[in-house]
């Protein structure tokens, strides 16, 4: 086993095809991306924008999805870091999903609301609905 500090809290992690493991830092408002296989920090990503990132979905072709309790759900390319969209959802955020089939992201809050957002293309995303 091996430890490395990675400093503050953290919330919600994410694997993808089990080579990438990101973990959501509370209070450093940012995203660490961790080599599986060789268990070491590969980049720590600043969220713009994000305050108390809490939830994550992981999509096709780099893209993730993190819920953040400032409220807003922001796309992430998860190969460069970059923020690539930031849109309103309710607040506190509990849980993100996405589904590949309909490209829709939902987003469940303590409001009781879901937000549900489409992807028109790879840099467009809307609010679809708010389900209530």
């Amino acid at each position: 086993m091996v430890t490395q500090p990675a400093g503050g809290d953290s919330a919600s992690d994410a694997a993808e095809d089990q080579r990438q493991v990101f973990v959501n830092m509370v209070q450093e408002t940012e995203t660490l991306k961790l080599a599986a296989d060789e268990l070491r920090l590969q980049a720590r990503w600043p969220l713009a924008r994000c305050r108390i990132p809490s939830s994550r979905a992981i999509g096709r072709a780099g893209r993730m999805y993190i819920g953040c309790r400032r409220p807003v759900m922001v796309r992430v390319n998860f190969d460069n870091g970059h923020v690539i969209a930031t849109l309103p959802i309710g607040d506190p955020v509990g849980a993100t999903s996405f589904d590949p089939e309909t490209c829709l992201n939902f987003n469940y809050n303590g409001e009781g609301i879901v937000a549900m957002i489409h992807q028109d293309n790879a840099h467009r995303y809307a609010v679809e609905e708010n389900i209530i």
